[in-house]
């Protein structure tokens, strides 16, 4: 490893960042339904919007699994034992721009 950056600088220098997302499935006698969670109104970004039950960025020294299960006691209060059950399903690559602090354009993947 060359370095470590902080993960809130990665956008502003172009770095490629990782992620993980939690959406939650569950089957009923009607069939299969989604959770979907719903933003608070006081965040910063996107408030109030459809958004996934768990995400996070990975840092440093965690795996996507393990960031899973950190993310998911701290965002949802979903057990350990419950998140290490989940399953990855797929990869999902995207590019967003964002207005930044002080003037900064950042170009996250």
């Amino acid at each position: 490893m060359l370095g470590r950056i902080d993960r809130g600088a990665i956008p502003a220098f172009g770095i490629q960042a990782t992620g993980v997302h939690l959406n939650g499935l569950v089957r009923q006698a009607d069939g299969l339904h989604v959770w979907v969670a719903r933003r608070a109104r006081n965040k910063a970004l996107d408030p109030g919007k459809l958004d996934h039950i768990v995400a996070g960025g990975v840092p440093a020294g965690l795996t996507s699994a393990e960031t899973l299960v950190k993310e998911a006691a701290e965002e949802a209060a979903i057990p350990p034992d419950l998140a290490a059950r989940a399953r990855e399903v797929g990869v999902l690559s995207y590019a967003m721009e964002r207005a930044a602090a002080g003037g900064w354009r950042g170009r996250g993947v």
